[in-house]
């Protein structure tokens, strides 16, 4: 369907999320609810960010979705917990939040449960979790990626040759593997796009800044491999760190009230 007006995306955002929080917090923890949780925080961060051109609140807002995820993760029972769908992991590494990283990881299957999600996207945020956190040594790293490449075979997948950069590649590879892949990750957005293939609400926000894309960017940069410049859906204004907020890991229960998101005058 057609996209909404950035700043129509960014308040149905927060109406969703005043609507829908009380909600979850009451219920027993689903892995749909909180995503769509986290995707309403993620929408709210890339709009912060495109109507303000200053990333304080895009991290702000980004590590509510990556605790809200935590939460889930530290609530739920196991056979709700699906690592190809913990998307709120790219959140935590787009905004630096340790400790939402560190969870993230570590709560997250290290087995894929293949009647619910396909190999080669589990083993994409493996890969990515182990890379952070160092779980994996370096052979256990290069089996991960392995795998991924042989599930993956005959796709078009951005991310397995970031991946496969970032586990064995030097700095040039890496840095080729995330242009050509963030490249490519726009590409289809914009096929999706034309095709009317996309949420009217992530036409405008999602669709135009990718944590997953900043979270190859952060994996690069915990290697030692500084991605300059401007990079497609990862705008470098994303990247300013020094900016960061602090964190308060109970925020997202409570920062989405629509009255706080609308302001005074409305």
């Amino acid at each position: 369907m057609p996209g909404n007006f950035l700043p129509i995306a960014f308040k149905n955002a927060g109406l969703l999320l005043e609507e829908a929080l009380p909600v979850v917090l009451q219920s027993s923890p689903k892995l749909r609810s909180y995503e769509f949780i986290c995707l309403q925080y993620r929408r709210l961060a890339v709009g912060s960010l495109l109507m303000s051109a200053e990333p304080t609140d895009f991290f702000s807002y980004l590590s509510c979705s990556a605790r809200a995820f935590l939460h889930f993760l530290g609530a739920a029972p196991q056979e709700e917990k699906l690592t190809s769908r913990s998307t709120a992991f790219f959140d935590a590494l787009a905004c630096r939040d340790s400790d939402a990283i560190a969870g993230i990881a570590t709560s997250s299957p290290r087995e894929a449960n293949t009647k619910r999600e396909y190999e080669e996207d589990f083993l994409h945020l493996r890969v990515a979790m182990d890379l952070a956190t160092t779980a994996a040594d370096a052979t256990e790293l290069q089996a991960l990626v392995d795998a991924y490449a042989a599930a993956a075979a005959g796709q078009d997948d951005p991310a397995l040759p970031v991946c496969q950069a970032l586990v064995g590649g030097q700095t040039d590879d890496v840095v080729r593997a995330i242009r050509a892949g963030a490249a490519s990750r726009q590409s289809q957005l914009r096929e999706q796009l034309l095709a009317d293939q996309l949420d009217a609400d992530d036409a405008p926000t999602t669709a135009r800044v990718s944590t997953e894309v900043l979270g190859w960017i952060e994996l690069a940069a915990r290697r030692g491999v500084e991605i300059r410049g401007e990079v497609p859906l990862a705008p470098s204004v994303a990247r300013i760190f020094d900016a960061l907020p602090p964190i308060d890991p109970n925020a997202w229960t409570t920062c989405a009230s629509f009255r706080q998101l609308r302001g005074p005058s409305e």
